[in-house]
């Protein structure tokens, strides 16, 4: 029923004006040359904030990179027109004004400054202006980490996480498992492989009578009979079992210690 909500609501506004609803790119040409009304500017970001929300909400996730631009122009572009029209700037900065407001809400809400700077200096042509555009990226970056905020797309993984593993206990395992013959774990490094998420592995023994080395950068070449000592978080046990079965080796794996979080 929210999914069907929302597409009725995107239909709907759809029909109204395509900038509610499409990817932003002719949305903020428009808001670059200066060529809509500050009303309607208003009322497509109050649309596209509060559908944006709505559509993560009920697990409908086409991604938050344009979006994000499309709502920091809008922004801009109403900021642009109240300075412009108390007065307090000229009229031939409205186009630098979105612009930068664009890097701000890239660098503020995605957390990711450096990435702000160079869409900025290379997507929206802003090689003769990078210093304002490294402040505008800095000082948002630097805002939004005083006032605690978090970027917006962990927090919408988060979120998603949460709703998957509703009603399920993380737990952490703290336990050994030792690398089988012809398994695919031999013959490589730590850091090459892929392990299940949230392991870590702690040290390795290279056979019952060896001592425990801790790799800490994962240059450590496994091979047959490794004892390795690992800490793994999950909310299924079972499947991430299995997962360190394909590399390791089928066993039986005793939790040293289990934890639920």
């Amino acid at each position: 029923m929210k999914i069907f909500i929302v597409f009725m609501l995107t239909f709907a506004f759809g029909l109204i004006s395509y900038d509610f609803i499409s990817t932003g790119h002719d949305l903020v040409d428009s808001l670059l040359e200066g060529n809509v009304l500050w009303y309607i500017i208003l009322a497509i970001l109050l649309y596209r904030a509060t559908m944006l929300l709505a559509a993560n909400n009920t697990g409908i996730n086409g991604g938050m990179f344009v979006p994000i631009i499309a709502l920091s122009a809008l922004v801009a572009s109403l900021v642009a027109k109240v300075t412009i029209g108390a007065g307090l700037i000229s009229a031939d900065y409205y186009s630098t004004i979105v612009v930068l407001g664009i890097t701000a809400g890239i660098s503020g809400m995605m957390k990711c400054p450096l990435t702000a700077m160079v869409f900025s200096i290379e997507a929206l042509g802003c090689s003769e202006n990078i210093l304002p555009v490294i402040l505008a990226a800095a000082l948002s970056y630097i805002v939004t980490e005083a006032c605690g905020a978090e970027s917006i797309n962990e927090e919408v993984v988060a979120g998603r996480i949460r709703e998957i593993n509703y009603g399920k206990v993380l737990k952490v395992i703290d336990t050994f498992v030792i690398v089988g013959r012809n398994t695919f774990a031999v013959g490589k490094q730590i850091r090459d492989i892929f392990w299940p998420q949230n392991l870590f592995v702690l040290s390795v023994k290279h056979g019952e009578t060896a001592g425990a080395e801790v790799d800490s950068h994962g240059d450590n070449t496994l091979q047959e009979g490794d004892i390795l000592h690992v800490r793994y978080m999950t909310y299924d046990n079972s499947a991430t079992k299995e997962e360190l079965y394909a590399i390791v080796g089928e066993q039986k794996i005793e939790s040293r210690r289990a934890v639920d979080v």
